[in-house]
């Protein structure tokens, strides 16, 4: 493939541009980790995930159908690893608690956030069409943190 000399310009411009952008953005401190003195934002940020345990599955008011897997990130604000351990998921109905399991991290625990990923597999008696998955980290009342979410069986 041979280029013209308009068409070499023209790369050679694109690229140019492209560079200018990114030294314009070390220079200002987007890809510095710390806080900018000028306080100008940084990619830190910008990719900042809310505090404390998120789970995408089950989402509120969702039809469960067991085995399950329980998805989600553990970011802090009460929601700690221990020993590879974020906590426990319960599920619960009108009568009582029907499972309790663990939720296991799905890598290292060195930083948060840290996902998760737990298989939970309950009995659900017959006729039972709702209730709650209940996540608490198991921490004594100080500090214990819960998060429920209604599902339908």
């Amino acid at each position: 493939m041979k280029f013209s000399n308009d068409e070499h310009g023209r790369v050679i411009a694109g690229c140019a541009i492209i560079i200018g952008i990114v030294l314009i953005l070390v220079l200002i401190g987007f890809f510095r980790s710390s806080q900018h003195p000028f306080s100008l934002p940084n990619y830190h940020d910008t990719i900042k995930l809310p505090c404390g345990l998120t789970l995408y599955h089950p989402k509120g008011g969702e039809l469960m159908t067991f085995p399950y897997t329980v998805t989600g990130y553990a970011n802090g604000c009460g929601w700690i690893v221990h020993d590879g351990q974020i906590g426990h998921a319960l599920v619960l109905s009108n009568t009582g608690i029907i499972l309790s399991d663990t939720i296991i991290a799905a890598g290292p625990e060195t930083s948060l956030p840290v996902s998760f990923e737990a298989d939970i597999n309950a009995f659900i008696p017959r006729g039972m069409t709702a209730g709650q998955i209940v996540v608490t980290n198991g921490l004594d009342a100080e500090y214990a943190r819960n998060l429920v979410i209604p599902v339908q069986f």
